[in-house]
């Protein structure tokens, strides 16, 4: 009876799926594998499997300036399991123990050019009496060639649930060796780092810390919509009311609504989102208090948008506009636009419309167009070449950017690049 059910359902769906492609068209539907000769579609091999005491995966992957690859796992994403002889099923524990080195001690090295994977030494499990774990941190490559990483996992509970950690860990890619570089303020998890032109490292904090399930997108106006976070799992109640004022009990895979005090620990405070809003590092977790964990608490989902000014918006002059432009752009050819306050020496570039999840832009294009002339006036006319290659910039709607010879971009308008 079950499989009778099964094959009616499975008809059902390849039915569907033939009448969505009689609709639509195969090529709408589904992109074909292409096979070809390697000087038109190149080729893979293989690297050589390490040895299996080298064995791991690479979260983190860097390319050192000596053309070796380094790759950083720190605890990565594992559960703990316990084989007991005699029984027949093995016990699962939700995590891992990011207190054990042997645990966070995932990285290596690898020579592309002779296909060698070497494990070496990962920092410390503990700096600064708090956790050093390197999985999901943000990384950066300093003017001198070593690798400056910020944050990482702070904290794991069950589910796949984690916070930030204050750690910073600077890699020698010289001496392979790791050194301590001090602590943040707070706590990042997957921070965004932004290298500068006089060697040092930006890192502008938001207000509110965010986890998994947000994104950044780049508006039209060229400034950068930050939403979401998702650090726990809500709990919806049947009437629609939601909390997120959850904890996880990190022995157990169950929740509960946590004791929440001050940063004292003597203060009980009931949560209340508004004021959270305002101040982030109102809340903590008693228990946590009680074990020497000081980091507020974060509730399981961020509500509440910013929107982050670039320090390109704040460069010294008037700011250029766009006063007309085409709706539509065709791949090779030549088009115009008129701007207001432009520079000799500006540039057109086209950024394809962002489409984010999980701090991931799958649409992410940028194409810095070909001036072809530049008429300067109180409107200047500005000549370019739409890029060639569909390939590189598929069809579809960009935001068009005009940026004076200072980099100061102006709104943007909408274009249709097609063929």
């Amino acid at each position: 009876m079950l499989f009778n059910k099964n094959r009616i359902v499975s008809v059902f769906l390849a039915f569907i799926l033939a009448v969505a492609i009689t609709i639509c068209g195969w090529e709408q539907a589904i992109a074909q594998s292409i096979i070809g000769p390697k000087e038109e579609m190149g080729e893979w091999e293989t690297i050589p499997l390490a040895a299996k005491e080298n064995l791991m995966q690479s979260v983190h992957t860097l390319l050192l300036p000596n053309g070796k690859v380094l790759s950083v796992s720190g605890s990565s994403f594992r559960n703990t399991v316990v084989i007991n002889n005699g029984e027949p099923n093995p016990t699962f524990i939700e995590g891992v123990n990011v207190t054990d080195y042997d645990v966070i001690n995932n990285t290596a090295l690898l020579d592309p050019e002779t296909g060698k994977f070497e494990r070496i030494a990962s920092p410390p499990v503990q700096q600064y009496a708090e956790i050093n774990d390197l999985f999901c941190s943000g990384h950066l490559q300093l003017a001198d060639g070593n690798i400056l990483f910020v944050g990482g996992t702070g904290r794991y509970y069950p589910g796949g649930a984690f916070t930030g950690s204050r750690q910073v860990n600077l890699y020698d890619w010289k001496t392979g060796k790791w050194s301590a570089a001090g602590q943040l303020k707070e706590g990042r998890w997957y921070p965004s780092l932004i290298s500068l032109a006089d060697g040092k490292i930006s890192m502008n904090p938001a207000k509110l810390p965010r986890l998994y399930h947000n994104g950044a997108i780049l508006l039209p106006d060229a400034r950068i919509l930050i939403i979401g976070g998702n650090a726990n799992r809500t709990a919806r109640e049947k009437d629609g009311t939601l909390h997120v004022d959850i904890q996880r009990d990190p022995l157990k895979y169950y929740y509960k609504f946590p004791k929440l005090t001050d940063k004292s620990g003597e203060k009980v405070k009931e949560f209340n989102l508004e004021e959270y809003y305002q101040s982030p590092q109102s809340y903590f977790i008693k228990e946590d208090l009680d074990k020497g964990d000081k980091q507020p608490f974060v509730p399981s989902e961020i509500w509440q948008a910013e929107i982050f000014s670039p320090p390109y918006l704040f460069k010294p002059g008037t700011r250029p506009e766009i006063v007309k432009a085409p709706e539509s752009l065709n791949y090779g050819k030549s088009s115009s636009i008129s701007v207001k306050d432009a520079t000799k020496t500006g540039s057109v570039v086209l950024v394809k419309l962002g489409s984010v999840t999980h701090s991931f832009d799958y649409g992410q294009r940028l194409a810095d167009l070909s001036v072809e002339n530049v008429a300067l006036g109180s409107e200047s006319a500005i000549k370019f070449r739409a890029p060639k290659n569909a390939n590189l910039y598929p069809p579809g709607y960009y935001m068009m950017f005009y940026l004076n010879e200072l980099g100061k971009p102006s709104h943007a308008k909408m274009v249709k690049l097609e063929v």
